[in-house]
């Protein structure tokens, strides 16, 4: 059995959970989760439970994979093509396409001071949470869990900032870009 850290760290596996909290507050902030465009039938089933979902067999990033209404996305962290930029790059298409209404991007907070973030979130990002304390994820079966060891951050796509503030608005730190 591997431990936590080192299948988060090393990016063994991309089958790391958002606690159902925080995907509860993504649902009351949007009001939906209607896609899940980097999940696993398991997660979605056991969490997230959006209408259409992407797994790594049926490519979220596929051209042909329109991400469509209130989207819920945190994506693998690690590089490649399927990294979090790439993710990041295809929901702005999709919210620029007005496919996509709404969304609630999980982030590690490193993520914020990397050149394929700052290329795209803050462009239609309308606000921020850093969550207080450490937010933990549910590891993938035969994974030991451990405490995460680094911070995260919520981003809202969307034109009802104001319902995602009030929703989160004691759950951690609040910003705004200016």
């Amino acid at each position: 059995m591997m431990d936590a850290a080192h299948a988060y760290n090393q990016s063994t596996t991309h089958e790391w959970a958002t606690a159902q909290h925080w995907v509860e507050l993504a649902r009351r902030a949007m009001g939906s989760i209607d896609t899940d465009p980097c999940s696993s039938e398991r997660i979605n089933r056991m969490f997230i439970q959006a209408d259409t979902y992407y797994t790594e067999e049926s490519d979220g990033l596929h051209p042909g994979s329109y991400w469509r209404g209130n989207v819920y996305l945190n994506p693998p962290y690690g590089r490649g093509k399927r990294s979090a930029g790439a993710f990041l790059e295809k929901l702005r298409d999709e919210y620029k396409a007005r496919r996509v209404k709404k969304a609630v991007v999980c982030l590690n907070l490193a993520s914020l001071c990397s050149k394929w973030c700052s290329d795209v979130l803050p462009y239609i990002a309308q606000c921020y949470c850093i969550p207080y304390g450490r937010p933990q994820f549910i590891p993938p079966p035969g994974v030991d869990a451990s405490q995460s060891t680094i911070g995260i951050v919520f981003a809202y796509v969307g034109d009802e900032s104001h319902r995602f503030v009030s929703t989160y608005i004691n759950e951690g730190t609040l910003l705004r870009p200016a």
